[in-house]
């Protein structure tokens, strides 16, 4: 299991999104918090327009300054109801390099747990990409932990 790490803070959207950043431009629709109905029954970030919004979790603001935590897990919940959901780890440098992590589709309307490891440093940031076809991309409770297993 995932044993939340105090290393980085995660968040459960109940009352905001925390240091997690809408990409307010380059995509096409945003992710938008609700404040009930989530995978505990409170807030969750949900995205439901065409084409992509781009979550962001800005690991510059949340490692700290300078640092390098090396290999951490995030755990999430999510549902899909058509579409699917991609994480990326992006190089915060000229070009932003983006390596594919996690490629998660439609999860029948049903809450579900997601895990990946990524590297924890100032140099990346990730990027949760979600593309509804038909309905809605929900995202829930993000934690980080120091392992996958």
């Amino acid at each position: 299991s995932c044993s939340a790490s105090s290393k980085l803070s995660g968040c459960s959207f109940d009352s905001d999104s925390c240091d997690f950043v809408d990409v307010p431009f380059d995509d096409d629709h945003d992710f938008v918090l609700k404040s009930s109905g989530g995978q505990d029954g409170n807030g969750y970030m949900s995205s439901s327009g065409r084409g992509n919004a781009d979550l962001i979790v800005p690991l510059e603001l949340l490692v700290p300054h300078n640092g390098d935590l090396g290999n951490m897990c995030m755990e999430f919940y999510y549902r899909i109801r058509g579409g699917s959901l991609n994480v990326y780890q992006v190089t915060n440098a000229k070009g932003y390099r983006k390596e594919s992590k996690l490629r998660l589709s439609d999860s029948q309307g049903s809450w579900k747990k997601a895990r990946m490891t990524f590297r924890a440093s100032q140099k990346y940031h990730l990027l949760l990409r979600a593309t509804p076809s038909s309905g809605s991309v929900d995202i829930d409770n993000v934690r980080f932990c120091d392992t996958c297993n």
